[in-house]
């Protein structure tokens, strides 16, 4: 398997320090070299082009300048990380020590339920939860924004890594899993921030915008304990939330808002396919979370100051800066007839049918084996079967089979 910037850890375990050795780092040799190697750019989280990088006049000069100052007070960070293992793939051990690189024991063994599932326990540790139950055939992983930031602060930090080298590792280094969810935060701590709830909340009113093919929005509490606007339902597979989060914590810490920063948090919230494929762009992009989100949300979401959707709210505009438009491509789930012509080939009869034809071909099996053996031929379809074979008879345009297919289905008694 190949190794590019954003590809795999290293492998050889040679360190002291478990969590480095599980990714291959040795603790003396955990340098700017190694950083390169798991594909942190040295300057990732810093703005480093300089002023002088700029062609044109002074003007020009200050308005980049300003801009770009305004841009350093943005931040973007995942708020909720919620990730489906097979059992038949995965351990909670392996979940735990390989890919979260914590130590098992120090996780709790507790009575636990998710919604819309059937686990019925789970193991926790700092808010990190994995939700299992007899009743389901996978483990789910789920961190919050507070689990999150306990990862990032005692996992990920003191190891100088990232949440992308996280999501790379379990990405190109293992399959038979899903992200079912994430939450992906742009917050804003400007003290003139470029928008507020209430402001594209007033444009959302004079219906104003378009968010995919969305023109749903709510809001929920008000300006005194901080107003959220959502946009799109609640049961979409994406859904944006932009709110004061400077007004929600000082609601939840009760004291007064002049005591906390100005905090404005955007917030993205994927599910299903689009969280999964989601990562799985970003991971194969070289564009930082920030300007990766951006971009998926000027490729979604428009804001007008007109009613003939002509003038792109300033603001909106500002705000997404010159973060080039994403588009996360979905592959068509696979048809049932495909499902089941996979699922025979590797996990099926497959290779028993090869032997079987293997023996009658070079006059190895008793008779009533061959018997057996050329009844295939005369075995009917079952009806669900036959639907899937017309349906791919239809789509290579063969529709003369049609009728054959039809002659071999299995009558129900």
């Amino acid at each position: 398997m190949s190794v590019d910037a954003d590809g795999p850890f290293l492998t050889d375990r040679v360190c002291s320090n478990t969590i480095l050795c599980k990714l291959g780092v040795p603790s003396k040799e955990f340098s700017n070299t190694i950083l390169c190697k798991l594909g942190v750019p040295s300057k990732e989280f810093s703005i480093s082009k300089g002023f002088g990088d700029f062609k044109g006049g002074k003007i020009r000069q200050k308005v980049e300048s300003k801009s770009m100052a305004k841009n350093e007070h943005l931040r973007s960070v995942f708020d909720w990380i919620q990730i489906q293992f097979d059992k038949t793939e995965f351990s909670p051990r392996e979940i735990i020590e390989d890919i979260l690189f914590l130590d098992y024991d120090l996780f709790i063994e507790n009575k636990g339920s998710l919604k819309y599932y059937n686990y019925d326990s789970q193991l926790h540790h700092g808010n990190i939860r994995i939700y299992y139950g007899a009743k389901e055939s996978s483990y789910m992983l789920v961190m919050s924004g507070q689990a999150l930031e306990f990862f990032r602060d005692m996992v990920l930090d003191p190891n100088s890594l990232s949440e992308r080298q996280f999501l790379n590792n379990l990405y190109y280094n293992y399959n038979q899993f899903s992200v079912r969810r994430i939450d992906i935060a742009i917050d804003d701590f400007n003290e003139t921030p470029y928008f507020t709830p209430n402001q594209l909340l007033k444009i959302c009113q004079k219906k104003r915008f378009i968010y995919g093919k969305s023109t749903y929005y709510n809001t929920y509490g008000d300006e005194a304990i901080g107003q959220t606007l959502y946009l799109r339902k609640p049961n979409d597979d994406e859904r944006l939330r932009i709110y004061d989060k400077r007004l929600e914590r000082a609601e939840k810490l009760g004291i007064s808002k002049r005591y906390i920063e100005n905090w404005i948090r955007t917030e993205l919230e994927l599910r299903k396919e689009k969280a999964h494929y989601f990562i799985q762009e970003w991971l194969h992009s070289e564009i930082d979370l920030l300007n990766f989100t951006k971009g998926y949300l000027k490729e979604k979401v428009r804001f007008y100051s007109d009613s003939q959707f002509s003038k792109p709210l300033r603001s909106w505009e500002k705000f997404l800066g010159h973060s080039k438009p994403v588009s996360i491509i979905i592959p068509k789930p696979k048809t049932e007839l495909e499902q089941k012509l996979e699922w025979f080939t590797y996990k099926g009869s497959g290779a028993i049918l090869k032997a079987y034809k293997f023996l009658y071909d070079n006059n190895l099996l008793h008779e009533y084996e061959k018997s057996n053996y050329l009844a295939l031929n005369n075995m009917e379809y079952p009806p669900d079967l036959a639907s899937g074979l017309i349906e791919r008879a239809i789509l290579f345009k063969r529709e003369d089979l049609i009728p054959t297919i039809k002659e071999n289905i299995k009558r129900r008694n």
